[in-house]
């Protein structure tokens, strides 16, 4: 969540690491972190009175005043089940498993801290497959006392199991994997952890002794034994060696890359830059976003109440938006009706300027149709008299006209001449006159003479 922080504490035997994360608008950052030794010769309850202190200068160092805390413990105190039950008993699972915490562990459900979660469901069979994580009070008490004594509350508990799995949903290289397996090494515990779509399938622990030289021989037997749990034909995925006993000089398991193919792990991704970091960072993690593995073995009643103030920040910090985005849009509407105010006002006072000026034009509009009425007028005028000139001085004294008619630039003769041919021949050879044609045949009369009808267009200029 958007400015939201997380703390993650891992604590081992040896050694305790803080990780406190900050999330911001594009990425989750690495604010602060810290490893810090514990006395080994010290009582459990000693060691964590020297961690709680320590935390709480980390707390103080860093301007933490209050943050979301997630604590890992050392696999070893807890155990792990894969039990299946019918999908009925979905809806009280938790109290099921209290029931029935005798026939899974060797201890009453008033004796352990557990808690719960459905790995798997199958609605053709209607079972689910669920890992139960139980722990005996009288083990982890020292934590939950620690979990008090910081005085700033504490919002979950789990194993570095667990813890593991948040942080290698994605293989050991940080892209997207089916199934990554982990081998974790720290202080006299090895641990080998099975991760598929993100949920731990597999959790083994064995115990090591820190510097023994049949080192070599137990992490073989256990590769091996991971094998054999692996169903038939499934693909074998990469083991990633890492934790504080895994440095760079670490072997290869001689005998060990016959079975898997054996990594070291890097750091690609750059969210933590020491393997001693792993688990409290992926504890920090679950303050921040959603995870898939959500064992919390802290009791309902000492957890933290959720923080709501970022919440509260939020929606305050939206209500300002709202509100700034309403005085925004509320400004704009404003000026657009004060901008349509001053134009309606002006178009107020120029509307008897436009109705002048609509009468102007209705009138030059009126003058520009008499002027083109008169110019066409001068355009098509022939004069006739000029006509009845040409026409007299071109037929012959033999040839006669007894029908004219003038239509604009269109001549019409009507008469009787000797030969009506050479009329037309007379007439086209004539500038005046152009489109000389016959209208109707030729006839002749009783006497001798033909009978024409001609047509013709007079050429303005040339009259």
């Amino acid at each position: 969540m958007l400015f939201q922080t997380g703390l993650g504490i891992s604590i081992e035997t040896g050694f305790f690491s803080v990780v406190y994360l900050k999330a911001s608008f594009r990425e989750i950052q690495l604010e602060a972190h810290a490893v810090y030794d514990l006395p080994a010769d010290k009582t459990l309850e000693e060691r964590l009175t020297v961690a709680r202190t320590t935390i709480l200068a980390f707390l103080e160092d860093n301007h933490i005043i209050s943050t979301d805390i997630y604590l890992s413990i050392p696999r070893n105190l807890a155990l792990l089940r894969y039990v299946e039950f019918p999908l009925t008993v979905k809806e009280n699972l938790r109290e099921t498993l209290g029931y029935e915490m005798e026939k899974y562990t060797p201890f009453s459900a008033d004796d352990v801290y557990f808690d719960c979660q459905i790995i798997s469901e199958d609605r053709e069979t209607g079972a689910m497959k669920v890992l139960l994580v139980a722990a005996e009070r009288d083990a982890i008490g020292p934590y939950m006392d620690l979990c008090e004594g910081l005085g700033v509350g504490v919002s979950g508990v789990e194993i570095s199991s667990t813890a593991l799995a948040g942080y290698f949903p994605h293989g050991d290289t940080g892209e997207r994997a089916e199934s990554s397996a982990v081998l974790y090494m720290v202080g006299d515990r090895m641990e080998i952890n099975l991760v598929r779509n993100n949920l731990l399938l597999y959790s083994r622990h064995v115990k090591v002794e820190e510097g023994g030289s049949d080192l070599s021989t137990v992490v073989r037997q256990e590769l091996e034994l991971f094998g054999e749990s692996l169903g038939d034909g499934e693909i074998k995925p990469p083991v990633t060696f890492c934790g504080p006993r895994v440095d760079d000089n670490f072997f290869t398991c001689p005998g060990g890359e016959n079975l898997f193919e054996i990594r070291q792990l890097d750091f690609p991704d750059g969210r933590v830059s020491a393997r001693e970091l792993i688990p409290a960072y992926s504890c920090a993690l679950k303050a921040l976003q959603k995870v898939s593995m959500n064992i919390n073995l802290l009791p309902a009643g000492l957890r933290k109440k959720p923080d709501k103030r970022g919440h509260y920040t939020m929606l305050f910090l939206g209500g300002l938006l709202v509100l700034f985005l309403l005085s925004w849009g509320g400004g704009v509407i404003v000026r657009e009706r004060l901008d349509l105010k001053h134009l309606n006002a002006q178009i107020e006072q120029l509307s008897p300027e436009v109705a002048r000026m609509g009468e102007i034009r209705a009138r030059c509009d009126k003058l520009e149709g008499q002027v083109d009425y008169l110019n066409n007028l001068e355009g098509n005028y022939v004069p006739i008299l000029n006509i009845l000139r040409d026409i007299s001085d071109i037929i012959p004294q033999s040839a006669w006209v007894d029908r004219f008619s003038v239509s604009g630039n269109d001549v019409k003769i009507e008469g009787y001449a000797e030969s009506a041919s050479e009329l037309i021949t007379l007439l086209e050879e004539s500038p005046p006159f152009s489109g000389v044609a016959f209208l109707s045949t030729i006839t002749k009369t009783k006497d001798g003479k033909e009978r024409f009808r001609i047509g013709l267009k007079a050429q303005r200029s040339n009259l």
